[in-house]
């Protein structure tokens, strides 16, 4: 597949971005601002404000939470951010005729340190991070309001997963497309059950076309098209893939808002259903901050 081709690429212009040694130069700054870079569209575990809407059984995939950088060193065409990770993404559903139930929820959280080098209009990054995941079920998931009993065959599956995770990309412009691929990994220290993969392989892409004078609002915008895939499983490795494609308002890699078509096909995302196959198509938005 023509997605593959991107991690070659990536090392291929490595040489050419690290041709300039860095300079004696050195800034710090408490509390920059933004974000050194922006979560990777379609990845699960990365800090969002967003809904997903399944429109099948009205079903909501919730996100809320946050991603900041505390601290910034800068020097020639470098940046090195240290941050904090706090986030959770919840499963919406209707139970007894009652909507908005929450069925399920992730909660994330943890530390990162990325790194960012310029270089003409070419970006080479890297990001690590070591993140605590546990996923609960929650009162949406009652067969009634007043029972214990749970909906979910078995009730909760006690689930754990802390992890460290590294990934190494590129940004670059060809002509009005600019693009980010990148390549990953995510090594559980500790998980329950240990029926999981300790080891996830990560890989994907996005693309954004802006035209001369597409204007929406006041505000410019771009199309997109991302592809996010996982390895992970049960005992044993299967394919997990994740498309998006839709507009964002704002800058392309800055701060805006997003609208979009969505389509998951592999192990669920919610954890407390991480056996399950599923094939999911949603309509989103999300705020990137």
């Amino acid at each position: 597949m023509k997605i593959f081709l991107y991690p070659v690429i990536l090392f291929l212009l490595l040489p050419e971005l690290l041709a300039s040694p860095p300079g004696d130069s050195l800034t710090v700054t408490l509390l920059p601002g933004g974000r050194n870079l922006i979560g990777f569209r379609g990845n699960p575990k990365e800090a969002k404000l967003g809904v997903l809407l399944n429109p099948a059984n009205s079903n909501l995939k919730v996100d809320v939470g946050s991603s900041v950088d505390l601290v910034m060193f800068s020097f020639d065409n470098s940046i090195l951010t240290l941050g904090i990770d706090f986030f959770a993404y919840a499963l919406s559903t209707n139970t007894d005729k009652l909507r908005l139930q929450i069925d399920a929820i992730d909660g994330l959280f943890g530390g990162n340190a990325t790194y960012r080098y310029s270089k003409g209009g070419e970006h080479l990054f890297a990001r690590f991070r070591f993140v605590h995941n546990s996923a609960h079920l929650v009162d949406g998931n009652y067969l009634t309001n007043s029972s214990a009993d749970w909906i979910k065959p078995g009730g909760p599956t006690p689930f754990t997963r802390d992890f460290i995770e590294a990934y190494a990309g590129l940004t670059a412009k060809i002509l009005s497309i600019n693009s980010r691929s990148y390549v990953g990994f995510e090594y559980a220290t500790h998980y329950r059950p240990d029926e999981q993969i300790r080891l996830f392989l990560n890989t994907g892409f996005e693309l954004y076309i802006r035209g001369d004078n597409w204007n929406l609002l006041g505000s410019n915008f771009d199309f997109f098209l991302s592809y996010f895939a996982q390895m992970n499983g049960i005992e044993e490795y299967s394919l997990s893939n994740h498309f998006q494609t839709g507009i964002k308002l704002g800058g392309w890699d800055k701060q805006g808002v997003s609208f979009f078509l969505s389509y998951f096909a592999g192990n669920d995302f919610f954890n407390q259903y991480y056996r399950l196959r599923v094939s999911r198509f949603g309509i989103g938005f999300e705020v990137e901050y």
